[in-house]
């Protein structure tokens, strides 16, 4: 069986947009108008899932996955290492005692947005 990934443009077209925007051997233009208008759809919103996951660090709807999972998984560890940092500063400053910091890295472990926990710090300080 032939796995490989369709590469030129007659084999992109041939094994996945054919059956969408032919009928009958031919091409229908309001299927083809409807398939643009849905690309169109992932060109506007893509991007900004990819800034939203990467923290502005990649917009392109073109980018490859791998180097967007990469940076959002970068984006998720440094917001990590800096709730945990938050919290051990201020364990030792006193503003949380220990029980307090070991909750919160309990909570930060079982994948609580870092984002929320860090959001509530702030809004505790204030």
């Amino acid at each position: 069986m032939n796995t490989k990934e369709p590469e030129t443009p007659d084999e992109i077209y041939n094994s996945f947009w054919k059956g969408l925007v032919e009928v009958e051997g031919k091409l229908d233009l309001p299927l083809v108008k409807q398939e643009l208008a849905n690309y169109y759809t992932v060109l506007q919103t893509v991007p900004e899932v990819y800034k939203h996951i990467t923290d502005n660090e990649i917009a392109s709807p073109f980018e490859q996955a791998g180097k967007v999972a990469a940076e959002s998984d970068y984006q998720y560890a440094e917001k990590f290492d800096q709730a945990q940092q938050d919290m051990i500063e201020k364990f030792l400053s006193e503003k949380m005692s220990l029980p307090e910091v070991l909750i919160e890295l309990l909570e930060l472990r079982n994948n609580q947005n870092p984002d929320d926990i860090i959001t509530e710090r702030v809004e505790d300080d204030l």
